[in-house]
């Protein structure tokens, strides 16, 4: 995490961010917030679902840089 929502645009332009990953999708007035601000500044932005009740158990872990 590089800083707080209030902080994203100064924060893409200065740690030059191509891509947003969005690790709370159930809060979606906060998702969406971000996904606004995200799309002025041309960032890509991924959303990571929530899988629940043990779901994911048996899902492929895909890895992105040092996320899994």
């Amino acid at each position: 995490m590089l800083g707080k929502i209030e902080d994203l645009a100064r924060m893409a332009r200065v740690e030059f961010v191509d891509d947003i990953f969005i690790t709370i999708p159930s809060e979606r007035e906060l998702v969406k917030g971000i996904a606004i601000i995200a799309r002025q500044y041309r960032l890509d932005v991924k959303v990571v679902p929530e899988l629940y009740d043990g779901l994911g158990w048996n899902a492929p872990i895909v890895y992105v840089g040092d996320f899994q």
